[in-house]
């Protein structure tokens, strides 16, 4: 079996095969090749314009080559080497799409697009469409020169994951804006279920002030809470009053949130916003707006009235009683903790 190739090249007509010489001369070649493609890497890497010029003389096919998945100007770009990358331009040599976005080149995009036969959407080296790069690398220059082009705002890529959502999860208000500007559906769910508020919510790294900013630009551009899966107006609601938020807290409850839903302690969303001393008159009032059940107590017996008399907010508790809230017959607090079971000891705000 091992001895049929020598065989069929003993029986060859001469010159089918190579000599010896031949053959040693080939490899010596390509060992060569290899060797100078290792320098062009490594000049590439290190931004060596110097490095670059002494390969790209002794083989001038390395300028238009591929690197792995690349071409040469594109593995620049990948790399972020910006010397490289300019070594590559002032030879006239120009990226994909996909490297224009890495090397963050928006005004070269449309050109590009014109040029290439390729689509807009197609998936580069890494399985990533050049919005989903965009927004990996935050470049929203070119995201917004991409969508102007005709990218589909919507198009999740081999990866699964729709461009808004990647978005927020990255926490990026200006490209989440774009993307719902260029009509992104902020209901749209991924392969999981999950719609982008979930995504913001669950992601625990986001600092607050940026999920709120997300949260309002998602709400605003009609974010359904019924398409959520994990993320229930109870978790929005605190959140957006413990920071004063009184934009989100009216997008949620107009998107259908209870507003008298109460929490372990029963306390509602109007208790909550009275212990934020900071915008507390506008929450309460934007709570009223929605006529709230002003009687609901919480579990030490007191009702949004009665907090805002015992915190000392005559604000409120005018805004509260000229909604027609009434105050709680008092009782002392041993008949109070009889009736109610819990010691009268309220939490420290």
């Amino acid at each position: 079996y091992y001895l049929v190739p020598w065989i069929r090249m003993a029986r060859a007509p001469a010159g089918t095969y190579p000599s010896r010489e031949e053959y040693l001369r080939e490899s010596e070649n390509q060992i060569q090749a290899q060797n100078r493609s290792g320098r062009f890497q490594n000049a590439i890497r290190q931004g060596d314009e110097a490095a670059l010029d002494a390969v790209l003389q002794e083989d001038p096919a390395l300028l238009h080559s591929r690197i792995g998945m690349w071409s040469a100007v594109d593995y620049a770009a990948h790399l972020g080497s910006p010397a490289a990358v300019e070594w590559f331009l002032r030879r006239g040599v120009e990226p994909s799409v996909s490297g224009a976005v890495a090397m963050d080149l928006p005004d070269q995009i449309p050109g590009l697009v014109k040029q290439r036969a390729e689509p807009l959407d197609s998936e580069g080296p890494e399985w990533e469409t050049p919005l989903l790069l965009a927004i990996r690398l935050d470049r929203v220059d070119c995201a917004r020169v991409l969508l102007e082009q005709g990218a589909d705002p919507g198009r999740p890529g081999s990866i699964n994951c729709p461009p808004l959502h990647k978005a927020a999860q990255r926490g990026l208000p200006a490209m989440v804006q774009a993307l719902l500007d260029k009509g992104a559906s902020a209901s749209a769910v991924d392969h999981a279920g999950n719609s982008p508020l979930d995504v913001v919510m669950e992601n625990r790294s986001l600092d607050v002030k940026t999920r709120l900013v997300l949260l309002r630009l998602l709400l605003a551009h009609g974010a359904d809470l019924g398409a959520c899966r994990r993320v229930k107006a109870g978790d929005l609601i605190p959140l957006a009053i413990e920071h004063g938020d009184v934009e989100v807290i009216r997008m949620v409850l107009r998107g259908g949130a209870d507003v008298n839903l109460q929490d372990a302690d029963q306390r509602t969303p109007l208790h909550l916003a009275l212990y934020v001393r900071q915008h507390c008159r506008a929450m309460v009032q934007a709570l009223l707006e929605c006529k709230p059940s002003l009687g609901l107590k919480d579990r030490w017996g007191r009702n949004a009235l009665d907090l805002a008399e015992e915190l000392g907010d005559s604000d409120c508790a005018a805004l509260l009683r000229r909604a027609g809230a009434a105050p709680t017959p008092r009782q002392a607090p041993a008949e109070k903790q009889a009736a109610t079971g819990v010691p009268q000891v309220p939490p420290v705000a």
